[in-house]
């Protein structure tokens, strides 16, 4: 009986947590955008999937020593129970137990999904890119259904549908009331990248970037449950780490230098110090790393559907955060 309450409450409890997480990289992220004029997605999650490899690479290595140690002493009984590792990561000599080339994908979804997020911050408000991001729940149930056959019941279906209508509302009102006046002669050229603009063009492009960014989450999220019950949490966290870096990395470099060094070299000190700038991205590296750290963990034991139903609570946490800051 005990067990079974156990086994209840956890994945509540790990839901909250990651929450709370979400939330403090959005406020992090917000701040940075609107206060610090950084809106570099791939520069911001490079930092994040650097910290991930760097932290569970060796830790698969060091794993993967130990089984061939174990087969090697104890014939096998070392790895019994766990997927077998029949694909090698190309140019090494490590093992993995899902081909390669599955996690090369995998990082680019990841990477495409936080850098169109990430980069709405610079056109709409923090308040529409947590409403939007609800969307994920049913675009989730709508990738299980169409790549693993799930079923839903016509109750979530309905309320699933009654989430994409309130989106679009709040997109609506965007476009139809927006907060602040259009200015009288816009400008035909989009916002640099690194800059923040709050106007009425830049909010509907906001919301439409995060409407992007959760069909991929989506995608993403069901892929990673899939992966992460299949293989092994320290495989799918060092390989996800590894290759997002090269993607970021690549993106980065041929989109996102000049807007780096206006942030670490020209950027204006009197409204955002050297020790507020490493303080929010320091905050988002640190968050967003423990966030796919316990977000592994909470789909091994659940499904991508209750992650995102988890996470509507960061809404609430994000405005504590506004309200108290």
């Amino acid at each position: 009986m005990s067990n079974n309450i156990t086994k209840r409450i956890y994945p509540l409890c790990l839901g909250q947590v990651l929450s709370i997480l979400l939330s403090l990289s959005g406020i992090s992220s917000s701040t940075l955008a609107s206060r610090c004029n950084l809106s570099t997605p791939s520069f911001q999650n490079m930092c994040v999937y650097a910290t991930i490899a760097a932290i569970y690479v060796p830790n698969l290595l060091v794993d993967r020593k130990n089984a061939c140690r174990g087969d090697e002493e104890g014939g096998g009984e070392h790895t019994k129970g766990r997927p077998p590792h029949n694909h090698r990561l190309p140019l090494t000599n490590l093992h993995l137990s899902i081909s390669p080339s599955y996690y090369i994908l995998i990082s680019f979804l990841d990477v495409l999904g936080n850098y169109l997020v990430v980069l709405s911050f610079s056109y709409t408000t923090l308040t529409s890119v947590s409403l939007i991001d609800c969307t994920t729940i049913p675009f989730v149930m709508a990738w299980s259904y169409a790549i693993f056959n799930s079923k839903f019941r016509k109750a979530q279906i309905i309320w699933a549908g009654a989430c994409i209508a309130g989106i679009l509302m709040t997109v609506a009102g965007d476009v139809y009331y927006p907060s602040s006046p259009p200015s009288p002669a816009p400008s035909s050229s989009p916002p640099s990248l690194g800059t923040f603009d709050s106007g009425y063009e830049g909010r509907v492009k906001g919301d439409a970037m995060a409407l992007m960014g959760s069909v991929v989450y989506a995608l993403n999220n069901v892929a990673a449950e899939r992966l992460c019950k299949n293989s092994e949490r320290v495989e799918y966290l060092g390989m996800l780490g590894l290759g997002a870096t090269i993607w970021s990395g690549l993106i980065m470099s041929l989109t996102e230098i000049s807007s780096v060094h206006r942030y670490f070299i020209d950027s204006d000190a009197s409204t955002c110090s050297s020790g507020l700038k490493g303080g929010l991205l320091g905050l988002y590296v640190l968050t967003i790393t423990l966030f796919y750290s316990r977000m592994t963990a909470f789909v091994t034991k659940s499904t991508a559907v209750m992650l995102n139903v988890s996470l509507l609570t960061s809404d609430i946490y994000s405005v504590i955060w506004q309200v108290t800051g």
